[in-house]
């Protein structure tokens, strides 16, 4: 039986080349043989003969569902889209186009331009798609990960610098992270997302500085007693504590598409950092000792020299910072059209962010896709440029592998629409992560991120011949692994 399918679909396939190669392409013939290669799922010669019967003048409700199911099962989304509403503009009220229109919405991730899909239509047709049109739960997710540094601490006269007067830093550890949140529906083209974040950031910070002594240079034996020279010397020192940030986010975001092709995009973001902060002081101290002792008397001089002691503090710097992200994606096919603005206070400071890019989608789905965006950064009078590039493809069903790298000086950067913000003291300029998600059933899913991180880390040498702090640079490696895990309901 499937011998006679084949070589009837064969001999139907070389009958619609001669006929399409002669131009002899009638109504009744498109309409035949589009309706029997839908039969057969006989897809691509669906969309051939498709084409040529639109060029010739054909078009109707009938040839643009066959056309749009043929591109659907073909897996591209876009092109199925294209003629699944021009199906529509013939049978409005066609619940069939609408859910194979949702459907390619949801496969390609699109989860509130899916529900904008319906937005417009009776309310039994929104039923027909979405038999739950109010309050739903889409997602829940979890994630743990761990940055692990390359031990990297500046020697004394790194730190001090040529006047080996006084210089600190601070030298990131291993930190351990958490996050997790849920997606929920509040109507088919809205859907909220609440998630939480948890950081432990610890830190050794490292106090290089000159203690002075007096030594005995000399000592001259006289017949009434001893006589003691000095010199004032110094001593090199390095001083240091441990300190850990603890920094608890909170994160809201809100996904709305006023049309099937614009989403709209709110965010923000409540950091609560905790700390305890060390300093060093100087005091001025009295140096004092023998100068001389008589035998017969037992007198006893003495010599003071004006110094100065170091001694440390210990204070809390605590804050509480946010971060606000309003951006729009334009879905124009192939290419979505990415932009947005961020503003954010980060320790005191004020920072606006403005990004611009393209996804593209050169097969219509997500078995091949990526992503270019630009961002401009200002703090203050300081500006960057960051560069993230995102490729991703599905080698098998259900595995999908994704590179990313970001470029540029990305201190108080915030990515993925402000939910990850970079207020940590290192200046990253290259971030290069490689992820894995894997379907484990209908409603499981996993990630595997691997990042690898490099930039500059800064330090402080005091300067005494112009009585200020200079800060200097030292550049530093570490590498991160992320876990997750996702139930979609």
């Amino acid at each position: 039986m499937n011998k006679v399918r084949i070589v009837i679909v064969a001999l139907l396939f070389g009958f619609t080349v001669s006929m399409l190669n002669g131009q002899n392409l009638s109504f009744v013939k498109a309409d035949s043989l589009t309706y029997q290669y839908y039969l057969a799922k006989n897809w691509k010669e669906v969309l051939q003969v498709g084409d040529k019967a639109i060029a010739s003048g054909y078009d109707y409700y009938y040839l643009r569902m066959r056309m749009g199911i043929a591109a659907h099962e073909k897996a591209n989304y876009v092109l199925a889209r294209k003629h699944l509403q021009a199906a529509l503009q013939f049978n409005p009220k066609d619940p069939e186009a609408l859910r194979y229109l949702v459907a390619g919405r949801l496969l390609r991730n699109q989860l509130s331009q899916a529900g904008a899909e319906t937005a417009a239509k009776p309310y039994y047709l929104q039923k027909s798609v979405f038999p739950n049109t109010g309050f739903q739960f889409q997602s829940v997710h979890f994630d743990a990960g761990l940055q692990q540094f390359t031990e990297n601490q500046n020697t004394f006269e790194k730190l001090t610098g040529s006047d080996s007067y006084f210089g600190t830093e601070s030298v990131p550890q291993n930190r351990s992270f958490y996050d997790g949140g849920l997606r929920f529906q509040t109507k088919p083209n809205l859907s909220v997302y609440i998630g939480f974040q948890s950081l432990t950031i610890p830190f050794l910070d490292r106090f290089a500085y000159v203690e002075s002594t007096l030594e005995i240079d000399s000592v001259a034996i006289q017949d009434w007693g001893k006589e003691f020279y000095y010199r004032l010397d110094s001593t090199h020192k390095i001083q240091e504590f441990n300190r850990t940030v603890s920094q608890n986010v909170i994160y809201t975001q809100f996904d709305w598409a006023p049309s099937a092709k614009l989403q709209l995009i709110f965010s923000g973001q409540l950091m609560l950092i905790r700390q305890q902060m060390n300093s060093i002081l100087y005091d001025p101290v009295t140096l004092r000792d023998t100068t001389y002792t008589v035998y017969e008397t037992g007198e006893t001089g003495f010599i003071d020299v004006q110094a100065e002691e170091a001694s440390f503090n210990t204070f809390p710097a605590n804050s509480k910072d946010w971060s606000l992200f309003t951006g729009m994606v334009y879905d124009a096919g192939y290419v979505s059209i990415i932009g947005g603005i961020a503003a954010s206070r980060i320790y005191k400071q004020q920072i606006w962010q403005l990004n611009a890019g393209i996804s593209y989608f050169p097969f219509g789905n997500l078995n091949l896709y990526g992503s270019s965006e630009l961002s401009l950064l200002q703090n203050g009078g300081s500006k960057n440029l960051i560069l993230k590039q995102t490729i991703g493809f599905r080698p098998l069903k259900s595995l999908w592998i994704e590179g990313i790298l970001h470029t540029g000086n990305q201190s108080y950067y915030s990515d993925q629409t402000s939910y990850i913000v970079y207020n940590s003291t290192e200046n990253v300029r290259m971030r290069a992560s490689l992820n894995a998600y894997l379907m484990l059933g209908k409603h499981l899913s996993v990630q595997l991120r691997y990042s690898y991180i490099s930039g500059e880390r800064p330090y402080t040498t005091f300067i005494p011949s112009l009585e200020e702090n200079q800060t200097n640079y030292t550049s530093f490696q570490s590498t991160r692994i992320t876990g997750g895990v996702k139930w979609t309901f």
